[in-house]
């Protein structure tokens, strides 16, 4: 399991990768109609595209993707394929990307249930080392913004004695404006940068459109560097 998708085991993991493939088969020789999409998640922003399926070979799919798609996949190794055919969503492996002919091979098929779906708010990812403070009675930790989104922030900070869930402040510069709201520590996961503490925030009505404002921008930004990338 990770923070994007959970896996999910129907008959077994062979049966199901024979499963899908079959679906595909079937997608692929027009006998089911062709509702493919490819999911990625691109600094937390979703990236969602038409597929179609070019050719298989054994355990080996070959298909035409959108160019942005294409970029994604290249760096993430990996795509999840949605159709109302499957039972489930699907991650795949990608084996290869070519973004010049928007051609993707696919392999390591398993059913997921994909978690990044379930929140109910957009974030994204940030770069860049802006400081986040949590105080609460049991003390401050400080670290640096990873994610936010209009009810939650995540931060990257040393090792911190906090037991959830925790009721205190957070507070951060944002783009040159200091917020301050209520929140609470719910958990913390480990990541490449280290722990990552993950809150729920009360903002007021005024600071969550600031923060909408900044997301919005944040967005923008980051589908310009994915286009600046091709």
């Amino acid at each position: 399991m990770t923070d994007l998708y959970q896996l999910v085991t129907v008959d077994g993991g062979k049966e199901d990768s024979n499963a899908i493939l079959a679906i595909l088969k079937e997608i692929h020789g027009e006998r089911l109609q062709n509702d493919l999409r490819l999911l990625n998640y691109y600094h937390e922003i979703p990236v969602s595209y038409p597929a179609t399926v070019e050719s298989i070979e054994d355990d080996m799919v070959d298909v035409l993707v959108h160019q942005h798609q294409a970029v994604v996949m290249y760096h993430q190794k990996m795509t999840f394929l949605k159709s109302r055919h499957f039972p489930h969503d699907v991650v795949a492996g990608v084996f290869r990307a070519d973004v010049n002919r928007c051609v993707a091979v696919l392999s390591r098929f398993a059913y997921a249930h994909v978690r990044a779906e379930r929140r109910q708010f957009l974030r994204v990812r940030i770069e860049g080392d802006t400081q986040v403070t949590f105080r609460s009675a049991a003390g401050a930790v400080t670290g640096v913004l990873s994610d936010i989104s209009v009810r939650g922030i995540s931060m990257s900070a040393s090792a911190a004695d906090l037991q959830p869930p925790v009721n205190g402040t957070i507070s951060l510069v944002l783009e040159g404006t200091p917020l301050s709201f209520p929140a609470t520590f719910l958990k913390s996961i480990e990541s490449s940068e280290g722990p990552r503490y993950i809150f729920e925030m009360d903002a007021t009505s005024k600071d969550e459109e600031k923060i909408s404002q900044f997301i919005i921008r944040r967005q923008l930004e980051i589908i310009r560097g994915l286009k600046d990338s091709l």
